[in-house]
């Protein structure tokens, strides 16, 4: 997950291709995603059970950049008119995220039993929600490109 964050960090520019509006928002964007994606890598080179702080401060750093990076997403799709579908799809990951991060930083402590079910729980749910949303957003940038370049190719036919 982390390199594919890395790899797609500058498709926002094929989102605000569309109406060129929010290029702040998406430059801040593609910096926060690319520290997830090191964050994630992060995560994956320390095992919990030889380097639990530095793995957790990794997921903490992770998730936490992350959140500001969909953030970002939503704002250059939300000013950009991406198709509606994608724009909710992402929202609602949105909202998962935001309470996940809360949990993460808030929620229960992991020195307990229940706490630490309770943290590795929720971030399975998050991880694959992740996954899903990260997926389907790439699929709608790699569809909007290939319309661009069939815009494109038709204006140079004409």
């Amino acid at each position: 997950m982390g390199l594919a964050l890395i790899l797609a960090s500058s498709n926002w520019k094929v989102i605000v291709a569309r109406r060129q509006r929010g290029r702040p928002a998406a430059w801040v964007s593609q910096a926060f995603e690319i520290v997830a994606g090191l964050g994630f890598i992060g995560i994956a080179a320390t095992p919990w059970n030889l380097v639990l702080d530095a793995h957790n401060g990794f997921v903490r750093a992770a998730f936490g950049f992350l959140l500001v990076y969909d953030l970002c997403l939503l704002v250059i799709q939300l000013r950009n008119r991406w198709p509606a579908v994608y724009t909710a799809a992402n929202t609602v990951y949105l909202l998962l995220l935001v309470g996940y991060v809360g949990i993460l930083f808030f929620g229960p402590r992991l020195g307990t039993k229940n706490g630490l079910e309770f943290q590795v729980g929720a971030q399975k749910v998050i991880v694959y929600a992740s996954v899903f949303n990260l997926g389907l957003q790439a699929v709608s940038v790699r569809r909007e490109a290939g319309r661009s370049s069939q815009r494109r190719h038709r204006s140079l036919v004409t």
